[in-house]
């Protein structure tokens, strides 16, 4: 291990030393075995580091673990919001349908017991089976009085407003009128005329009521909500991301409180109803 021996590089032409190298067996097993030492530190790092996602086969498995962990934290995320929601569109839809509520499965009408109506019709709630929310929210709008004075700083808020008429009428059959419970304007128009969006907004009711047959209603910026009745089919979801122009229904004569093909369309400005042609051109004359 400790003879020595020496390599000795020349030039080929003159035989002239170019390198001297002098070496034992213990000298040249010490300095390969730093370079392996080197190039396998190199390897070691640069598998577990750059090169790690192509030899590495925990990588991948790591990988989807963590992806799974982030996904279910956005599920969680979505479905609170998502409760929140539905709890939002509850309450709506009992303002609007004067307690129809829609998600309410102990109030959905089974297809045994619809008779003749639509699979997705609704009945009225069993007062005794709403919630304790819902109970006081309806007995806090049974008991207030609409009047002119909401309508009127409505009108003065949202007077700059542009809406985009839902469908071009012939004439309004019934006007607005808050004293006598008519919440809206029927708009007489051709049968199977598309109903459109007014603006853009989010679909927060898509279906069948005894009284008012299809019904949808959009709710808008600005606390903003249109409703469109008596629609023969409805093209839109609840949930659905509506744009100014979007088609949502087609008119109709559907429900029990219409005598002919028309379009009731309401209009709701911070929960209180207003007159729609205040807003927008209804009818071409």
């Amino acid at each position: 291990m400790t003879k020595k021996f020496q390599l000795i590089i020349r030039n080929e032409e003159n035989f002239k030393d170019k390198v001297t190298i002098e070496f034992n067996y213990a000298r040249a097993i010490m300095i390969f075995s730093s370079i392996f030492l080197v190039i396998f530190l190199l390897s070691f790092f640069f598998g577990k580091t750059l090169l790690k996602r192509w030899y590495d086969p925990e990588y991948i498995a790591h990988k989807q673990k963590r992806e799974i962990i982030r996904l279910a934290e956005q599920v969680d995320s979505l479905r609170y919001f998502s409760e929140q929601k539905d709890r939002y569109i509850d309450h709506v839809n009992l303002m609007i349908t004067g307690g129809d509520s829609l998600l309410n499965k102990k109030s959905a009408v089974k297809p045994k017991e619809a008779g003749n109506a639509p699979a997705n019709a609704n009945v009225s709630l069993d007062i005794n089976e709403m919630s304790q929310v819902e109970t006081d929210l309806r007995k806090e709008f049974e008991h207030v009085e609409l009047t002119a004075q909401p309508q009127i700083q409505a009108i003065s808020q949202y007077q700059d407003i542009f809406l985009l008429p839902p469908v071009l009428g012939y004439h309004i059959a019934q006007k607005f009128n808050l004293k006598g419970s008519h919440y809206g304007v029927d708009v007489v128009t051709k049968e199977n005329e598309p109903v459109k969006a007014v603006a853009n907004g989010t679909v927060i009711l898509s279906n069948w009521t005894q009284e008012t047959g299809y019904t949808i209603a959009v709710q808008h910026d600005g606390n903003m909500i249109s409703v469109y009745k008596h629609n023969s089919v409805l093209l839109k979801k609840i949930g659905s991301f509506v744009q100014t122009g979007d088609i949502l229904g087609i008119v109709g004569n559907t429900g029990e409180l219409t005598s002919g093909p028309h379009l009731h369309f309401e209009l709701w400005l911070k929960g209180n109803p207003v007159n729609p042609e205040y807003y927008i051109k209804l009818t071409s004359d």
